[in-house]
Formats: C-alpha cells, structure tokens, sequence
C-alpha cells in the first residue's frame, strides 16, 4: 500500500517536472510561427467549427483593368512614314514647278536677248553703211576739188561758158538720206530736190530721185511722185528701174488709174524677172486678169 502511494507520488513528481518545459516549448514555437505568418501578412485565426469555405471563383469587376506598357505600334510607324512621304512629294513638285518657271524665264531671256542682238547689229550696220558712204563722199569730193584745181592749174587761159557749173553736194545728199531713213519726208525732199542730178552718176541719180518720189507717195502725193518718176527714167543704168515701175503702179492706182497702174506691173514682169518685186508685180498683174 505504501510502495503504490510512493510509486504515484513518483509518477506525479515527474510529470510536473517534464511536462511544463514541453509546454513551453510548444507554446514558443507556436508563437514563433505565428511570428512567421505575422510577417507574411497572413493571420491565422483558431477555428470555431462555424466556417464555411467556398471554392467558387468570381469574375473581376468591371473597374478592374490590365495595365499595359503603350510602346510605339507599327500603325503609328507606318503613318508617320506616309505623312513623310507625302511631306517630300510636296517639295518634290514645288521644286519641279519652281524649276519649270525657272526655264521659261530663262528662255524667255534668251529670246529677248537674241532680239535685243539682232536690233543692235542692224543698228550698228545702219550707223556704219552711212559712215562708209560719207568716207565715200569725203574721198569723192576731196578728189573732185584737187581734180578742179589741176584742171585750172593746166588751162588757165580757158574761160568756162558757165562759171557756176552744177556740182552735186556729197553732204547734202547724205542728210537727205539720214532724214528719209527717219522718215522725215519734208526735210528729205526739200534736201533731194536740192541736188543736181545731172551732176551725178546714173545710180546716185536714180537714188535721189526714187527716194524723193517715194517720199510724196508716203505723203500723199501721188501725181508728185509719178512726176519725178519720169525723171528717173532718163538714167539708164540705174538700179531703181524695176523700183520704180513698181511706184508708178501704187502711184496709179492711188489716182484709180487701174489700167495704168496694171501696165506698170506687167513692165515688171516681162522686163524685169529677176527683180525682187516680181512676185508683187505678178500678183497684181493676175489679179487684174480676173
């Protein structure tokens, strides 16, 4: 009886002796996992008996939205490129009709250029033809005055019939022509008709006298002109014959003298072929036929 009481009493003494540290180490390391989950957020809460567990997934709400990183896509890429290219074609066709102007005026220059050339050499062979006629004159007259002077050093003792006898004026002649070529017809005229003719050879001759003739026509003259005309006639070797046959026509006709004016321009044609007014003098003569 006594051994059992002792035996429990044993019993007793070891249980309290080893199990509070088991206890204690429990409830550390309890703590310390909790400790754990703490840390992860996670609280563990002792279980009742009451819960419920549902493994049904809900469907995110609405307001929830992917966040994606907005890199530049290949459609932005490719609008880019197309504004781009229609960017430089623009500038393609500004410079292409900048370039088109470009060479029109440029053209255009070179054809007023051409013009202005052309008007400058006919000028400058207009100063010069007169120039060299007056050289011409210069010489001619120079040559016909020392001429005079031999002529009266040789035969002093010749007596003339006529002491003035007609000289025909070098430089009125040329200012006669200046003024006909500016179309000064009175000055010219007045200047012509002051030459002695007669004084002259043929082709100076017939010069003076087609120019004057024209000079009335242009003013309105006609039975003027004609009337020079004849005059130029006399001068057989000069080169203003078929010139003047061609004047005595529109001289004629202008006094509607058609018949006349028609016999002129056939003189033309049979005795002239090579004139430059055939074709004219032709045409008028053919005309008239109809």
């Amino acid at each position: 009886m006594i051994q059992s009481v002792i035996r429990q009493f044993f019993i007793l003494l070891v249980i309290v002796i080893v199990v509070p540290p088991h206890l204690k180490s429990q409830t550390t390391s309890s703590g310390a996992n909790d400790g754990f989950f703490l840390d992860l957020g996670i609280v563990i809460e002792p279980s009742t008996g009451d819960e419920e567990v549902n493994r049904l997934i809900k469907a995110p709400p609405e307001k929830v939205k992917l966040f994606i990183d907005k890199a530049p896509s290949g459609s932005v890429y490719m609008a880019s490129t197309k504004e781009l290219q229609e960017t430089l074609a623009r500038i393609n066709h500004k410079i292409e009709s900048l370039q088109l102007a470009f060479q029109r005026q440029t053209e255009n220059l070179q054809k007023e250029n051409h013009e202005l050339r052309d008007i400058i050499n006919n000028l400058i062979d207009q100063v010069e033809s007169p120039v060299q006629d007056l050289e011409v004159v210069v010489e001619s007259t120079t040559e016909e005055r020392n001429s005079q002077v031999e002529e009266a050093n040789e035969a002093p003792e010749v007596v003339a019939e006529d002491e003035n006898p007609p000289v025909f004026n070098r430089m009125l002649y040329m200012n006669a022509v200046f003024a006909y070529q500016r179309e000064d017809y009175q000055t010219a005229t007045r200047q012509f008709s002051d030459l002695a003719v007669e004084a002259s050879d043929d082709i100076t001759a017939g010069n003076v006298l087609y120019w004057m003739a024209d000079c009335y026509f242009q003013l309105g003259q006609p039975s003027k002109a004609l009337s020079v005309l004849m005059q130029l006639d006399l001068f057989k070797e000069s080169d203003k014959l078929d010139d003047s046959m061609i004047l005595q026509g529109l001289a004629f006709r202008q006094l509607g003298e058609e018949e006349k004016a028609v016999a002129a321009f056939a003189g033309v044609v049979e005795l002239y072929p090579e004139s430059e007014y055939y074709r004219l003098a032709q045409m008028e003569y053919n005309r008239s036929l109809k």
